[in-house]
């Protein structure tokens, strides 16, 4: 490593900090002004860095946590986009880490040959994904309290516990942060519902999941609920009746999709997603888009605000593409399904920018311009005033300011009420 290189002397000591092995050809392309190739580079050396602190926290665990975990046999099977998706939802990545990793992996993607661009990737760039690579990931170790969470499942899993062992895992729930309290009651679920597990695995998760369960939120019991019925349509027999125990247990019925569409449809949005944050989802994206679509008759209107919410975002998130290019065959379908949203559709639709998924999305001109765009298909059909005024908010900030909406004052103080109803898990 070498500072008198004019590109390293602009980022000087902070390169210091970084392990020398994974980023070593990161250094001798950037020397050379090739910021394409370090880039790639970089995003490796995040990946493998990723991949190594979920060895640490609990590869199983960390699998079973994901929307479509039951397709992976081991970590090297899940692609970097639910990698990182699972990263936050385990708290490897802290959330402004997440949209940071996000918005480089996207920035990564855009040098594909499966999404073609004509932009170059230029040394201030590069910069600013070191910046965020150094901050959220090399530097950042697993605190003992997030690795506590996979131990205790290891220890539910080894076998019979006895009534002092239960009592003190069942007061640990009251400590428990909301996250990782939802972590734990997906990951019971997930073991409960294993077929291979042992009796006594299941006799313990029987005397803890409901306290775990009280405990929880109406949206992580919904999710619980959604997963419930996709598992119900697509496991064995044997799959299906443990989780009808699971639920008779922790009284979940209620959460459960009203109809075997319902199950379908979730299962069709965990694919789209999934096909959408890869790196060929102009080629993958149409057959899942046309699978959603055959379920709307003049709109798809589900059961919960869980599932509607779920819908919206998902549907959003594929309209704003990755940044790099709008996948054709599947825009129009988008683009229709927006038009087709109901009243309070519209609403959830009008107030995702502050979420997550959409935030991390409007850092690219692109996906501004399609956010804008959403919001013109969207005042065409809102009714409610409010509604309406959030629309108009949003457009008189300007494209490039969609990125920071989510920060403006002015806009979530008027709204507070409303983000808090619709999205309680964004802290305000």
């Amino acid at each position: 490593f070498k500072l008198k290189s004019g590109f390293w002397k602009i980022f000087g000591v902070r390169y210091l900090l970084v392990p020398k092995k994974p980023v070593h050809n990161l250094d001798i392309s950037a020397a050379q002004g090739l910021f394409d190739a370090s880039l790639n580079y970089l995003w490796d050396a995040v990946e493998v860095d990723i991949r190594k602190k979920v060895e640490m926290y609990d590869t199983h665990y960390f699998i079973s946590t994901l929307p479509n975990g039951t397709k992976y046999k081991q970590l090297d099977d899940v692609p970097a986009a639910e990698l990182i998706d699972g990263a936050k939802q385990v708290e490897i990545l802290s959330n402004a880490g997440y949209i940071k990793i996000a918005h480089l992996k996207n920035l990564r993607n855009q040098l594909s040959t499966a999404h073609p661009t004509f932009e170059k990737v230029g040394p201030y760039e590069l910069l600013s994904g070191l910046e965020s690579a150094i901050e959220h990931v090399f530097n950042v170790k697993p605190s003992t309290d997030i690795l506590n969470l996979p131990r205790l499942a290891t220890q539910i899993k080894s076998g019979a516990l006895n009534e002092p062992q239960i009592d003190a895992i069942k007061a640990s729930f009251y400590s428990m942060s909301e996250k990782r309290l939802d972590s734990l009651v997906s990951i019971l679920f997930d073991i409960f519902a294993d077929e291979k597990q042992a009796a006594e695995v299941r006799s313990n998760i029987q005397k803890l999941v409901p306290v775990a369960w009280s405990l929880s939120d109406e949206a992580l019991k919904e999710r619980i609920g959604n997963k419930a019925g996709v598992r119900r349509l697509n496991g064995t027999s044997k799959e299906s009746e443990l989780t009808n125990q699971f639920l008779d247990i922790v009284k979940g019925e209620k959460y459960l999709p009203q109809t075997l569409k319902e199950a379908e449809i979730v299962e069709i949005l965990d694919d789209l997603k999934s096909a959408h944050v890869n790196m060929n989802n102009f080629y993958s994206e149409p057959s899942y888009a046309k699978q959603l679509e055959r379920f709307s008759d003049g709109g798809i209107e589900l059961s919960s605000t869980s599932l509607n919410k779920k819908y919206v975002i998902t549907l959003i998130t594929v309209f704003l593409t990755n940044g790099s290019g709008t996948a054709w065959n599947a825009d129009a379908i988008y683009k229709r399904l927006l038009n087709q949203l109901t009243e309070n559709q519209i609403l959830l639709a009008a107030l995702s920018f502050v979420s997550e998924e959409v935030e991390s999305k409007l850092n690219w001109s692109l996906s501004q311009k399609k956010f804008s765009e959403m919001l013109d298909i969207l005042a065409d059909h809102a009714v409610g005033n409010k509604t309406l005024e959030i629309i108009r908010a949003l457009k008189n900030l300007g494209e490039q300011n969609y990125k920071v909406a989510s920060q403006n004052s002015t806009i979530t103080r008027q709204y507070t009420p409303l983000i808090k109803e619709y999205y309680p898990e964004v802290d305000m």
